[in-house]
């Protein structure tokens, strides 16, 4: 696909913003600060409407943690101890970690979702370790609330300078020529 960022527009324009937004959602849950960043952007130049690509980071970053903390809840199972063992976790490493991750839920999510390779396996042990679900939802919601807002104004912002630059070259465009013209003739 060999898309512009002017064809997209294009396209999310003649679309009426409902499968725009659906897309935006949808992709929140591959790459999300990087969509909330392009639809921020988009919603800058008038393309979509910021409070919505707002909502839709936070629910497109909510729900497949949520997702991920149930897997992990309701398969701790006797053959998924066997996996984990694999992994070369023993019976007593699966108890300290758990009793950690027990004594210290928020900063385990903290950690589990800002280190790289560690969100989607990270997230799964979180329910497999039991964690109280109302402490990892109110955790991963704020994070998620935070990280929406931090990356739907860099987008934004990033918007709104883009068009007062474009708005001032295009203004040069016409000044460039005339102080040329006057420098000459002062020069002369």
């Amino acid at each position: 696909l060999d898309m512009d960022i002017n064809t997209i527009l294009t396209i999310i324009e003649s679309q009426g913003g409902i499968l725009a937004y659906a897309v935006i959602f949808l992709l929140q849950f591959f790459e999300g600060p990087v969509v909330t960043i392009l639809a921020a952007f988009a919603a800058s130049l008038g393309y979509l409407n910021i409070w919505i690509v707002i909502a839709l980071g936070i629910l497109g970053g909510v729900v497949p943690d949520t997702v991920l903390y149930f897997i992990g809840k309701y398969i701790r199972t006797s053959s998924l101890r066997e996996i984990v063992s694999r992994f070369g976790l023993s019976q007593d490493k699966m108890i300290w970690l758990e009793n950690k991750i027990q004594k210290h839920p928020i900063k385990s999510i903290i950690i589990i979702k800002h280190v790289p390779p560690l969100p989607i396996p990270g997230l799964i042990l979180i329910g497999f370790m039991n964690v109280n679900f109302k402490k990892f939802f109110l955790t991963q919601f704020i994070l998620n609330t935070l990280g929406v807002i931090i990356f739907a104004s860099i987008g934004f912002y990033s918007g709104v300078l883009t068009s007062n630059i474009l708005k001032y070259l295009r203004f040069s465009e016409f000044l460039l020529p005339v102080i040329v013209i006057l420098v000459v003739i002062v020069y002369l």
